[in-house]
């Protein structure tokens, strides 16, 4: 039977919600509060993350703020607890964007945003004005990709971090796909990495000699020392990026939980994050990875290969993990389609493999589903996604400790809580758990109108 919160003669002054801490993310908490003839009672339980990358499908809907409202109770149904946000749409929204970030807190979600330089709306005009920031090639030839070693290109990334982590009120950031420079753009013109004056002289003060050039990327070998000291270089330079990137946001908001997005080792891929040396970062909480199965044209048991030896890893260096699902369908994929089943079979493999979290990565959806496949559409695929994940949630936290207060006079309780309510008191419930987002709320016995004048502050600002 469904649980509800029944306060006699009390009602909700205000909602604190869930709070960040700059920790590891290993779940969520959210009490069941019952009250029968004055007595509380509270029971801890707590949930995977269960996260959603909040793509352009929902934000088309985000300049109305009735059907934005709507939406985020709809992912609250299917058992989503955060969401992730492209910073590009923050900045866009401007003050609609705080108040998006205030309605998905009101309704329960963390909310983090999705880091790239290039995201940043700044980052068109900076980059026009300033042809000296990209990656050079052994011929002296720039590409296109900013080199992370450059001044100019470190104090843009730190200036706006610092003015939008002041600015919106997120829980956490998180970095996708990082990689230095990237493969794709890179091998074509046989370069394994950028040879600007800044790399240069970096290079020169670690090893005492000139940076070496490779020649030909794909024949030599690689048990080539010239090979290996240059792979050694490139990563430590992606690891000392990321690191810039989060102890800049953390400037901003000391309390945001940072994260990082992997590719999985596949490929030229492995030679691009040392996983070791990004784990060792203090300033980073979790670590994250995404094998999209149909992207690699693999299987769903393709995924379940990853997730022992990278969960073990992160715990043991006390960081917390989670795995991105692939939720979307472009080019020659939608010919082999999502499967029905196999969201459920990933599911499983992370979560029940001890996985701390799944992420569903569903940029612009699937319009179609392969032939095959074509009667599993995406709002079929969403309720597998969560009807597989609702298994893992709701488990009882014994671990966590409850702090009552009833008119400033505190009771403290662990793992579930029994209290007797004096009448018209004011009363305010705290939960923590490390590792777990706290959470916290205050009653009184002063009827409140907040929930109705909230969305309609919202409502209008939207509709402007």
């Amino acid at each position: 039977m469904k649980k509800l919160l029944l306060l006699i003669g009390i009602t909700v002054l205000s909602f604190f919600g869930m709070t960040a801490k700059g920790e590891p993310l290993f779940g969520v908490l959210k009490p069941e509060l019952e009250s029968h003839n004055n007595v509380l009672t509270v029971k801890v339980l707590k949930d995977p993350v269960i996260g959603i990358y909040y793509t352009k499908d929902f934000l088309d809907l985000a300049m109305d703020g009735q059907e934005t409202l709507r939406n985020l109770k709809w992912l609250k149904s299917l058992g989503f607890n955060m969401l992730v946000v492209n910073v590009r749409y923050f900045a866009k929204w401007g003050d609609c964007g705080k108040l998006f970030i205030e309605a998905a807190h009101k309704d329960g979600f963390l909310v983090i945003a999705g880091w790239g330089a290039g995201n940043f709306p700044e980052w068109k005009n900076f980059s026009a004005k300033n042809d000296d920031i990209f990656i050079i090639d052994q011929n002296g030839k720039a590409g296109t990709v900013p080199c992370f070693n450059n001044p100019k290109v470190q104090e843009f990334i730190n200036i706006q971090n610092l003015c939008f982590f002041k600015e919106f009120k997120v829980d956490g950031v998180v970095i996708d796909e990082p990689t230095y420079p990237e493969w794709g753009k890179t091998e074509r013109r046989e370069n394994i990495y950028c040879y600007c004056s800044h790399c240069g002289e970096i290079f020169q003060k670690q090893h005492g000699f000139e940076i070496p050039v490779i020649d030909n990327l794909k024949t030599i070998s690689r048990n080539d020392p010239k090979w290996k000291l240059m792979i050694n270089f490139r990563k430590s330079t992606l690891t000392s990026y990321i690191q810039m990137v989060l102890q800049g946001a953390r400037k901003g908001n000391r309390d945001l939980v940072t994260q990082v997005v992997l590719t999985p080792e596949y490929g030229l891929d492995a030679y691009s994050a040392d996983l070791s040396s990004i784990l060792d970062l203090k300033c980073l909480d979790s670590i994250q990875l995404d094998p999209y199965w149909v992207s690699y044209g693999r299987s769903p048991e393709w995924v379940n290969s990853f997730v022992t030896p990278f969960t073990t890893e992160a715990h043991k260096q006390g960081k917390s993990c989670s795995f991105w699902l692939q939720g979307y369908l472009e080019g020659g994929q939608i010919k082999t389609g999502i499967a029905p089943g196999a969201a459920t079979k990933v599911i499983d493999f992370c979560l029940g493999g001890g996985c701390d979290g799944i992420i569903l990565f569903c940029w612009k959806g699937f319009a179609s589903n392969s032939m095959q496949y074509k009667d599993y559409t995406w709002e079929k695929y969403a309720e597998e996604f969560s009807l597989a994940s609702a298994k893992y949630q709701n488990q009882l936290s014994p671990e966590a400790r409850i702090h009552i207060w009833i008119d400033s006079r505190k009771y403290d309780f662990i793992g579930d809580a029994k209290i007797t309510l004096p009448p018209e008191a004011v009363i305010k419930i705290q939960i923590e758990q490390p590792g777990y987002r706290s959470w916290q709320k205050e009653f009184s016995a002063e009827k409140s109108k907040q929930e109705e004048i909230f969305e309609e502050k919202y409502y209008e600002t939207f509709t402007k």
